[in-house]
């Protein structure tokens, strides 16, 4: 396991967004309390019994900043794949940011896309911004992104409602709004 990443222990508080599934609240907080090797430990236990958002989360946490000792990289991607294959759409998710890792960038587009679609929100966000900050990006991409932003705030993803006013156009509805969420 990285080193560093222990040692800061994600400072009790984590160094990138993570996404936990609802019923993992044991990894939580774990996870909260930097206990990050047992956490993955706990995740690979559950993975190995078949829990697709256990291996969806080991992968993403692989992706981030690696697991802990022990536990085999290469398998982790496995089961992960496994999981996004059975329409779990975090896996999906994981799957398409490590294509976009190593650089298969029309892969990384399929499986955001599929994510998107099984309505898990992180997707749906970057879905979204992706479309909107491409150069090509046609009227009928970015009313089609505004609208994803939309959905994934009505599904509890504050910052969505930032990025929709922006896109907009509307600066002073975004203003008001991140002062009201500032406060």
């Amino acid at each position: 396991m990285n080193k560093f990443m222990e040692m800061r222990a994600w400072g009790h508080g984590l160094s990138h967004p993570i996404y936990v599934p609802r019923d993992f609240d044991d990894v939580k907080l774990m996870l909260s309390q930097g206990m990050i090797s047992a956490a993955c430990h706990a995740l690979w236990q559950r993975a190995a019994l078949g829990s697709d958002s256990a291996a969806a989360l080991l992968g993403y946490i692989d992706l981030r900043d690696g697991l802990a000792d022990g536990i085999d990289r290469a398998e982790v991607t496995i089961r992960c794949v496994n999981a996004a294959n059975r329409n779990d759409g975090f896996a999906q998710y994981v799957v398409a940011w490590k294509a976009y890792q190593l650089g298969d960038f029309s892969v990384f587009g399929k499986w955001l896309d599929r994510s998107a679609r099984q309505g898990f929100v992180p997707a749906i966000v970057d879905a979204a911004r992706i479309k909107v900050q491409t150069r090509q990006a046609t009227k009928a991409s970015r009313r089609n992104s505004k609208t994803n932003f939309w959905v994934a705030f009505k599904l509890g993803h504050v910052a969505s409602a930032g990025v929709f006013f922006l896109c907009c156009g509307d600066c002073q509805k975004f203003c008001a709004l991140s002062r009201f969420i500032n406060d």
